[in-house]
């Protein structure tokens, strides 16, 4: 099973990685994140299942890839930041909560894709039912980076509910920015975004 990405800024001194959304193309977000972290090489990796990328995805084998990933870009860097939108967002919570990082950056973050599930759809026992469940609110707390939280105020996607969940179990708390008149799917176009971003990863 072979992984595929992309590499900007190569030979810098410190690293980004970056985990998109479900269904995202995350090579669209290449010339934005080697412009937003310019002192950083940026990968940028689709998940197996996904792109270029072989294998099937699931919750076990995105945690598995994320940390071959970070294993390897370890290797060349020590000082790693990861951004995670969306479902990228429970992989990169999870990661940090297993390896040391510089930041994170969780963009549309929710506390739990099975808990959402469940309010979507509360006829059925949908928390049971899905094998994976992505409780990011489980891994929060042996996360001991800085934490950037980016939430989008029309989320039709993931409830400012759930997003203030999960950050009620960060210590410290999470630094947070709610950008006005940004949906889920567009959050990425504001400037403000790119603003946010540009200005943790210095």
């Amino acid at each position: 099973m072979t992984l595929r990405g992309w590499v900007m800024n190569p030979g810098q001194s410190r690293a980004l990685i970056y985990f998109g959304g479900n269904g995202d193309a995350v090579q669209t977000m290449r010339q934005d994140y080697a412009s937003w972290a310019p002192g950083r090489t940026v990968y940028l990796v689709a998940y197996r299942g996904y792109g270029a990328s072989g294998g099937t995805p699931s919750e076990q084998a995105l945690f598995g890839d994320a940390l071959a990933i970070y294993d390897d870009v370890r290797s060349r860097q020590q000082d790693i930041a990861v951004v995670g939108r969306s479902l990228g967002s429970g992989v990169a919570t999870w990661l940090a909560s297993q390896r040391p990082l510089e930041r994170l950056v969780l963009v549309t973050p929710f506390d739990s894709v099975a808990r959402l599930a469940q309010q979507r759809f509360p006829v059925f026992p949908a928390a049971l039912l899905m094998q994976d469940k992505f409780e990011s609110w489980r891994y929060a707390p042996a996360v001991h980076c800085p934490v950037l939280v980016i939430e989008a105020q029309n989320d039709g996607v993931v409830p400012a509910a759930s997003t203030d969940s999960l950050m009620r179990k960060f210590s410290p708390a999470p630094q947070f920015i709610r950008i006005g008149g940004v949906s889920h799917g567009n959050i990425v176009d504001d400037p403000r975004y790119a603003a946010a971003v540009t200005d943790f990863l210095r």
